[in-house]
């Protein structure tokens, strides 16, 4: 009698492991593939433009997403399984990525920015499916090409700065536009005659001035030092003939 029990026990649990239904596997970035490879796929976007579904693969491949092993449903996770039987195998309406369930300190500071005022969101300055690596400081130039440039023609836009160019290929926007980010600029002055740096006590002594510089530099008080200012301070070095050039270095 016990053995028939247990018989009768193994027999359903074989039935119900049967029956029940196992773990939906998750959609690999293989099956996405399958439809948007194909660089002609597009829909309607609500602007009633084009809009293309296109997934260049192999600029994922070389994307930090990739990298850091994110997968196209881990954004994308309205996608729960593909039905290969309907025109389309997901929810056509989807909404679109949460980029701060995985950057939550970013988006946050994204949202008191006038990128927000503007309703600018992350994707409309960063390819997600292709996002650019970019490690340390990064180049006004760097972020033209990477970033920004569809939007903002920084060479149009700075024709005021001089020596423009040099700028761009050695300073970050962030220094300017976003101070709160940290970045400044420290100016030094480059001996030429002695190819050395000159210290503060060095400078102060050759200007024949005591006290602090902002004292003797900020005469508004204002504890910037403005355009005006700093030329009043390269006057004063001519004056006192040192043999310098002015070079700015990123901190």
């Amino acid at each position: 009698m016990k053995k028939k029990s247990l018989l009768v026990y193994g027999l359903s649990a074989m039935c119900l492991s049967f029956a029940l239904p196992g773990p939906v596997a998750a959609v690999s970035n293989e099956s996405c593939m399958e439809c948007h490879s194909d660089d002609s796929l597009e829909r309607d976007a609500s602007t009633g433009h084009l809009a293309s579904l296109f997934v260049d693969i192999e600029k994922f491949n070389a994307s930090v997403h990739n990298f850091d092993e994110e997968s196209c449903v881990g954004c994308h996770n309205a996608i729960e399984e593909l039905d290969w039987d309907s025109d389309v195998p997901h929810p056509v309406d989807m909404p679109n990525p949460d980029c701060a369930e995985c950057h939550d300190e970013t988006v946050p500071a994204w949202a008191g920015s006038v990128h927000a005022e503007a309703d600018i969101t992350c994707y409309d300055c960063h390819n997600y499916h292709a996002p650019v690596q970019l490690a340390g400081r990064q180049t006004v130039a760097m972020m033209r090409e990477a970033v920004w440039g569809k939007c903002h023609d920084a060479g149009a836009s700075h024709d005021w700065l001089p020596q423009k160019e040099v700028h761009f290929r050695t300073g970050q926007c962030t220094v300017c536009h976003a101070p709160e980010d940290g970045s400044h600029v420290i100016f030094r002055l480059y001996d030429v005659t002695e190819n050395r740096f000159l210290s503060c006590n060095e400078i102060m002594t050759g200007l024949q001035i005591s006290g602090s510089f902002m004292a003797n530099f900020d005469t508004d008080g204002d504890g910037v030092i403005s355009p005006a200012e700093f030329q009043d301070f390269g006057e004063k070095l001519r004056e006192r003939r040192f043999t310098t050039d002015i070079r700015a270095e990123l901190n």
